[in-house]
């Protein structure tokens, strides 16, 4: 069980019953979106080789980092935020640093247009 309610107090993000867990398979992303290629989602909306080639190395930071499977998920909410006519904010905080979430819609700010590095994203 991930949240055991008999433990007093706030459960630690470090505690035994988050330890060992597979974050990615708790997804619960529909199809089609559990099979889109991100990378190729992202690359078809960009209109540079310099974006194209900025996604591939973003591409290859978040792959290493196991967020593909969020990533695909973001792509399931912006769609359905936008058939459900729901409003959600042009950018916030470091995240606008990406230009992957730039391009899944999340974000409007394109992070090229400021010379913004995805790195101050990861920290």
């Amino acid at each position: 069980r991930l949240c055991d309610s008999s433990l007093p107090g706030p459960t630690p993000a470090d505690g035994p019953q988050f330890t060992g867990i597979n974050w990615g398979d708790h997804w619960t992303t529909p199809e089609p979106y559990d099979g889109i290629d991100v990378e190729s989602f992202c690359i078809e909306r960009c209109s540079t080789d310099k974006e194209r080639q900025r996604i591939r190395d973003e591409m290859s930071e978040l792959s290493s980092r196991g967020m593909v499977p969020v990533l695909r998920h973001l792509i399931y909410c912006v769609d359905s935020w936008r058939a459900s006519n729901v409003f959600w904010g042009v950018g916030r905080g470091s995240s606008v640093c990406s230009l992957v979430l730039h391009k899944i819609g999340i974000n409007r700010i394109n992070p090229m247009e400021f010379d913004l590095d995805l790195s101050e994203w990861l920290k």
